[in-house]
């Protein structure tokens, strides 16, 4: 039994849209909305006759979900509580971010107010913490040195030649088909996220069918070159290096051998908020043939 990753930490909140607004300002992106009823909730929670409102925003790196519930029923009757920094209990939460004076000053235009002021840690950090709405207190960290507490490697930061997949980081579905299963339709999950601090992207992909098998794989690149590359490793114990390419909103992944060869073209929509993928095949020296299509919907 372990805990695999931090998956979103809640706020309720009185103003859903204002909460909302201050960390799509901080660079967050709503990745879902919904009405929130019915016995499942009220069983989860404790409560009864729960009507809520709920809105999931991501942080820029993908690695961190939001989850802002207001509760029109049952209501807060103690209202809003604007807690010190010292008061007992969950706090804040902390964001690495770049250029801290610029993100405070546009804060300040919109209203917002620092607890205290911008502080440098021992040549490491500059830091601060910033109110926003409902009481809700933020710490922005600005890394300027090495971090004296931090227990990793060098090398586990932000890879810059990988910056073109930062839009495929979020949760998926996925639908699709295969030339080998006439007439079944295939229900499935991708998620791609950060590893290493942005060393690495890492993509899980699961099918609900057993036809297809559930993998992971690891993206990384050569800076010389300036070329990528996919490490691919599936249930079946089946493992294989992709060569990538990804220019403008068009991904290709290929590989080629005497026995089996496959390639496959991702083309992501000018919204980002889908990606349609064709695959194709070829064993031995024969004609390509289609492999796995499937579309990706953002969840």
């Amino acid at each position: 039994m372990k805990i695999r990753h931090v998956d979103h930490i809640g706020i309720v909140v009185k103003n859903l849209a204002a909460a909302k607004a201050f960390f799509v300002d901080l660079g967050f992106t709503v990745v879902g909305e919904a009405k929130v009823q019915g016995k499942w909730v009220e069983r989860i929670i404790g409560l009864n006759d729960v009507r809520a409102d709920v809105v999931m925003i991501q942080a820029p790196d993908g690695q961190l979900n939001l989850e802002l519930a207001k509760f029109h029923q049952p209501v807060d009757q103690e209202g809003i509580r604007l807690a010190s920094p010292n008061t007992l209990g969950l706090r804040h939460i902390a964001f690495v971010v770049e250029d801290i004076e610029g993100i405070v000053d546009t804060l300040k235009q919109k209203g917002r107010e620092l607890v205290g002021e911008i502080q440098t840690y021992e040549d490491s950090y500059r830091l601060c913490y910033v109110r926003g709405p409902e009481g809700i207190i933020v710490e922005l960290a600005e890394q300027i040195g090495k971090n004296p507490m931090s227990q990793k490697n060098e090398a586990e930061k932000r890879n810059p030649i990988l910056q073109p997949f930062k839009v495929l980081i979020g949760k998926w579905d996925t639908v699709g088909t295969h030339p080998y299963v006439p007439g079944k339709t295939f229900h499935g999950r991708t998620t791609f996220e950060w590893i290493e601090e942005g060393a690495f992207l890492l993509m899980r992909s699961e099918i609900d069918e057993p036809e297809i098998p559930s993998g992971v794989a690891i993206f990384g690149s050569d800076n010389v070159t300036k070329e990528f590359f996919m490490l691919y490793f599936d249930e079946r114990d089946i493992s294989r290096k992709y060569d990538v390419s990804f220019t403008g909103n068009v991904m290709q992944w290929r590989r080629s051998s005497p026995e089996f060869s496959q390639r496959m073209v991702l083309t992501i929509a000018e919204d980002g908020k889908t990606i349609v993928s064709k695959g194709e095949m070829r064993k031995n020296t024969g004609a390509w043939e289609k492999d796995l299509e499937l579309t990706y919907t953002r969840i």
